[in-house]
């Protein structure tokens, strides 16, 4: 492995230096959140078919952008190419996602394209999330760090099927923000419309389509 080169295939030295490096630059709350996305990820692709080392990858990087201040955030987007709307520049914690696979290419050389989408959309997801991307997004709602109310019935359902418990904490994501009186995305409640509309035209209840 190069300095500071992620190549997917060493995975145990890849697991141990992110681990290293994210120790160093996260507060331990999001380093305990980090390494429990991970492993949660690991676990949830284990258990749907997706690489399970990816996926533990992309859920160590996921806030690896986290921390930053709106202004590091908004440089990072646009030396990125990341076109935003305006409102976007003010709700910058939303693009810590983008950020952090900007960063994670840049630091790490991670060129894994899967990776690297799940890190950037893991935040507001959109229309058509991959199975990695998914397998992301609700570990890092779900990992056993978090104590909110109806995690543990997001958990029961990532155990049944991965589409149903997307859907159930895209509804409690929107819920939650609705409540706080702050700026939804718009590819959030895409993204719910659309699997509402595929669970619906599927008849089965939530079948996988993945």
């Amino acid at each position: 492995m190069t300095e500071r080169m992620i190549l997917l295939g060493d995975w145990q030295a890849i697991n141990r230096r992110l681990k290293e490096d994210l120790a160093r630059e996260l507060s331990p709350r999001r380093y305990v959140h980090i390494v429990g996305t991970g492993e949660t990820a690991f676990r949830l692709a284990v258990l749907w078919g997706a690489n399970p080392e990816r996926a533990c990858v992309a859920g160590l990087l996921h806030d690896i952008a986290r921390e930053w201040s709106s202004d590091r955030l908004l440089q990072a987007c646009d030396e990125a190419g990341v076109t935003l709307e305006p409102w976007e520049r003010r709700q910058a914690e939303l693009l810590h996602g983008y950020a952090g696979a900007w960063w994670a290419a840049r630091v790490y050389g991670l060129n894994d394209d899967e990776v690297l989408r799940a890190v950037r959309h893991h935040t507001v997801g959109y229309p058509g999330m991959g199975l990695l991307e998914k397998i992301v997004y609700l570990a890092d709602k779900i990992e056993p760090n978090r104590s909110y109310k109806g995690v543990e019935t997001l958990r029961t359902l990532a155990e049944q099927s991965l589409d149903r418990a997307v859907l159930a904490c895209l509804d409690q994501t929107i819920q939650h923000v609705l409540r706080k009186g702050t700026l939804l995305h718009p590819l959030t409640v895409d993204m719910r419309n659309q699997m509402l509309l595929e669970r619906n035209t599927d008849g089965a209840g939530g079948q996988q389509h993945i």
